[in-house]
């Protein structure tokens, strides 16, 4: 299959403004891993916690909340959903939803069904995010090795893999698509199981 590229882009490795990355569809039957279940607090670069409040339900509701000037912005609930995906597990949301939580416009590549995801690591209390690599992701699709799209408006990059279940997982095995040196880290709130 040929990617289809939206808009010649040009990428640097500095590429400043939001990237984000989408998949067309869910990758796999939703799953819900118990390990998430509970109070996760982040951890920012510098070792403060809390400045974003995630709470799973066993159910795999998400309610998310985030430090803002001085108050707490919080999110609608959504369900997150896991699979594992060879030797490790990934989870995502509605793409909707992770756009509006985001505050970015909608694209054309922003379709009902769309999802974001992410590779991740539960170990004891700590919780191990990683995003997609965007620029990889971009490159792949513009030298047509994955299928799907890539959008750029100003500083903006937006890539959407595209294709069946399968062929997404399929792709998400690929070397390199998470973005290891970016990771985001949650620890487990104290005392909560």
């Amino acid at each position: 299959m040929h990617a289809r590229t939206i808009f010649a882009v040009a990428l640097v490795s500095g590429l400043c403004g939001c990237q984000r990355t989408l998949l067309q569809q869910a990758p796999a039957q939703a799953g819900c891993d118990a390990r998430l279940v509970g109070l996760w607090l982040s951890v920012d670069e510098s070792g403060r916690t809390g400045e974003m409040r995630a709470r799973v339900g066993e159910d795999c509701t998400l309610d998310l909340d985030e430090e803002q000037a001085d108050s707490r912005r919080s999110h609608p609930q959504t369900r997150l959903a896991t699979a594992e995906l060879g030797s490790s597990t990934i989870l995502w949301v509605d793409g909707a939803w992770g756009s509006q939580t985001q505050s970015v416009d909608a694209t054309v590549l922003d379709a009902a069904g769309s999802v974001y995801v992410f590779e991740y690591a539960v170990e004891a209390d700590a919780l191990t995010l990683w995003p997609p690599d965007h620029v990889h992701i971009a490159h792949a699709i513009i030298d047509g090795d994955i299928e799907g799209a890539t959008l750029k408006v100003d500083s903006d990059l937006v890539s959407r893999l595209d294709g069946d279940p399968a062929e997404l997982r399929e792709a998400l095995q690929r070397s390199g698509l998470f973005d290891r040196g970016q990771p985001l880290r949650f620890q487990r709130e104290a005392g909560d199981p």
